[in-house]
């Protein structure tokens, strides 16, 4: 659940509501010695709570549970491990600083979500804190989103560098100065392997400049601690003991592939969840292999951490600078506000790409270096172009109607074949272009994925994991995740 700062959800045109009347008067976090702040010296302390389940009716009961320490922490709060005293399960608790005035968004999407493939909310509980660290309270700083012409052009006639070396711009006492790397001039930044100064880059097309700004953190506080009169909301989570990311980082630090049954049980299980909470009109947001949780023994993933989600609504503005950045679609880095739940497809093709690959597709260090890395970057494992090349203006107009800049240097686009290693299936390398377009209505659906012969070998009812394990249920579609009348040949479902 861990994940880079991020604007909070109540950024987007989100009013404040009239704080429940439970919320006041609910009995928050009592413990044997009083409110409860997590973290507890003694981890073996029962702990006892008055919480409220995750589904169904909103009846609060007494939840007692144990063995709390710290598994995480990051700008959205702390994570503790615990373990429930009356079943002796292990529990995830995120603990999240709540802002009085709005409602939370995160809470109200996971209560609606019931899958097998998403993280499932068993209760929810609010607490106070102690005094806060004002340290870990100052506020983030964000790239900007949009792109413009002459960043871009800059950075693509700019000659690959193997040692890059950037200033970085870092926020200091709240104003902003570049840090530049010893032995260059103030002011200047080294730009694949030649000096950019800022003042060219400001003065260059619509003198938008990608530097960092300010961002409010009410979703990013510390949660280590916090005044009294602060509230908190946690969230007890089942406990899933892998990642996608860490395995997949195991196996390339061992310099080995990923077995393909993994990829394909991996994705398969994605897409399931993404057809699910598309089918609510929720998007996700923030898909990448450190939100997709995973129990190494049965192969069974789950979606996490939808601190991000929205349910997008047509014609409702949204943020453009969400999502992690190696695996933000291209509208968004072309500033578009009315994108659609297709940005988690280019997010999963992204992820697909780097299961193959052994490391991230388009690892781009900026939002212009972002986009880069998508239409110019060089291939330093396999030293073969990326394929997607310079938009067409028509897939500029899909991305974002409203961006009007188009004089792209051009760059001619490339077989995906020649980005892949030799021995990867063909099926694999054909999803992924299906994912991975330009043009957002021209990517696959999440179910259309599903039904990609990619995943045939999972459909073979006699298949067993390396281990020896049956695989996990794959083709247990709700309503929600029925597929449609002309894909029901290639996946086999049942109602639950």
């Amino acid at each position: 659940m861990s994940g880079r700062p991020r604007t909070t959800s109540f950024a987007e045109s989100c009013k404040p509501v009239p704080q429940p009347s439970a919320f006041g008067s609910m009995k928050v976090s009592q413990t044997l010695n009083g409110p409860w702040r997590g973290g507890d010296k003694d981890g073996s302390k029962v702990t006892t709570v008055v919480a409220t389940p995750g589904q169904g009716p909103d009846r609060p009961q007494e939840v007692s549970y144990t063995d709390t320490k710290v598994i995480g922490n990051g700008s959205f709060g702390v994570v503790y491990q615990a373990k429930l005293c009356d079943s002796g399960e292990l529990v995830a608790i995120k603990k999240v600083l709540q802002d009085k005035r709005f409602k939370n968004r995160e809470l109200q999407i996971m209560r609606k979500l019931d899958h097998c493939n998403i993280v499932r909310l068993r209760y929810f509980f609010y607490s106070s804190g102690d005094k806060p660290d004002r340290r870990a309270n100052r506020p983030s700083s964000v790239v900007n989103s949009m792109v413009t012409v002459g960043e871009l052009s800059q950075w693509l006639r700019c000659k690959p560098c193997s040692q890059l070396t950037r200033a970085r711009v870092a926020q200091a006492g709240g104003s902003q100065e570049p840090i530049r790397p010893s032995g260059n001039q103030p002011g200047k930044w080294l730009c694949r392997g030649r000096k950019r100064s800022l003042t060219f880059l400001r003065e260059s097309a619509n003198k938008r400049v990608d530097i960092p700004q300010p961002v409010p953190r009410s979703r990013g506080h510390s949660v280590r601690s916090g005044s009294k009169d602060e509230v908190y909301l946690n969230l007890v989570l089942d406990y899933v003991p892998e990642t996608v990311y860490r395995v997949a980082r195991h196996y390339s630090r061992a310099k080995q592939t990923l077995p393909m049954v993994y990829v394909k049980l991996y994705m398969y299980q994605l897409f399931r969840s993404l057809a699910y909470i598309h089918s609510f009109g929720i998007c996700h947001r923030d898909i990448k292999p450190q939100n997709l949780l995973l129990d190494p023994e049965t192969a069974v993933l789950k979606l996490c951490d939808f601190g991000s989600a929205k349910q997008l609504v047509r014609g409702e503005p949204n943020v453009s600078y969400i999502c992690s950045r190696y695996y933000r679609a291209p509208e968004l880095i072309f500033g578009a506000t009315d994108y659609t739940s297709s940005i988690d497809v280019w997010s999963a093709g992204c992820v697909l790409a780097e299961l193959l690959l052994g490391q991230p597709i388009f690892p781009g260090d900026s939002g212009v270096d972002q986009l880069v890395e998508i239409i110019k970057r060089q291939n330093a494992a396999f030293r073969s172009p990326q394929v997607l090349g310079t938009p067409t203006r028509e897939q500029i107009r899909e991305m974002n109607p409203n961006y009007t800049e188009f004089k792209f240097p051009q760059i001619k686009a490339h077989p995906w074949t020649k980005v892949f290693r030799p021995r990867t299936p063909p099926e694999a390398i054909a999803l992924c272009s299906r994912l991975l377009e330009y043009t957002p209505t021209a990517r696959l659906t999440p179910l259309e994925a599903c039904a990609h012969s990619f995943f045939d070998e999972l459909r073979d009812p006699n298949i067993k994991l390396p281990n020896g394990r049956e695989k996990p249920s794959l083709f247990n579609f709700t309503t929600q995740g029925t597929l449609r009348t002309h894909l029901s040949c290639f996946c086999l479902f049942y109602s639950c």
